[in-house]
């Protein structure tokens, strides 16, 4: 026979059904969003036209992020060194701060690295202008986004979010860098799956720490030559972001297809700490 109840039980009629949890399937309060943007700022990614495509569709969609009033925002800049930007808002003008050693990242002050993005809304868009002319002559090739990625953990920690790394530069110092890994002689062979795996224990045993305080890391790698995408992408994928991949990226060729899958990762419905 049919159950009496089946009109009032959605689980008997429906191929998925969604419950919302009570406070005890919660970790903790409600977080404000958090929104941290890590920009490459070596030559190659000036050279390719990344970092102003990058600034271009990031401030196009400062109004569009979710929180309204309690979103919050944070800016990194990296190379060989990491710099972090000051931009509360009784400041004349947004603050670098240079952290000399991307290898040995720290806080260069406890507060004031995150902030809200309507009180300080101005201050932002200037810190976005900023980098742009700061770096537009830069010589330095190397971009250590494993600095760049432990020095928004250490940002994040209190209360987690989703980090947007743009990269071009292959990293080959500090913690997360990549040899040259493309070996031709292994395809076909039983070798061939150690060229699809991180070699480094790093970056799993990193994105779990990432994956515990609730950071997301979404990364758009934009190299001009081959670069360890196994490794790097182990970033996202430990942590439930997205890894997104434009090989041999020219700002000409690819820029608006970057622009729109950074609006829409940026705009769409999101999921946090879930």
């Amino acid at each position: 026979g049919i159950r009496r109840d089946i009109a009032e039980r959605p689980e008997l009629n429906c191929g998925s059904v969604e419950y919302l949890a009570p406070e005890e399937y919660m970790v903790r309060p409600p977080m404000p969003p958090t929104y941290v943007f890590a920009f490459d700022v070596s030559y190659p990614a000036i050279a390719s036209g990344l970092l102003a495509t990058a600034i271009d569709s990031v401030k196009s969609c400062l109004d569009s992020l979710p929180g309204a009033e309690r979103t919050q925002v944070g800016i990194i800049t990296y190379d060989s060194t990491v710099h972090f930007y000051n931009m509360r808002g009784d400041q004349s003008s947004p603050q670098m701060l240079v952290i000399p050693d991307a290898a040995s990242p720290y806080l260069p002050q406890p507060d004031d690295l995150l902030v809200n993005l309507q009180e300080c809304r101005s201050q932002i868009d200037a810190a976005l202008d900023i980098i742009s002319k700061a770096f537009g002559k830069t010589q330095n090739v190397e971009g250590n986004i494993g600095g760049a990625v432990q020095s928004a953990y250490l940002v994040m920690q209190h209360v987690g979010g989703k980090m947007l790394c743009f990269q071009s530069s292959v990293p080959t110092a500090g913690e997360g860098k990549l040899r040259p890994k493309e070996d031709l002689a292994s395809y076909n062979t039983e070798r061939e799956y150690k060229l699809r795996k991180a070699e480094d224990p790093f970056f799993k045993r990193f994105g779990g720490e990432c994956n515990r305080i609730q950071m997301c890391i979404d990364i758009f790698c934009c190299p001009p030559k081959f670069t360890d995408v196994a490794s790097l992408s182990v970033y996202s994928s430990a942590t439930g972001g997205q890894f997104y991949f434009y090989p041999g990226f020219f700002a000409r060729k690819d820029g608006m297809k970057l622009k729109a899958e950074v609006t829409r990762n940026l705009t769409r419905e999101t999921g946090w700490e879930a």
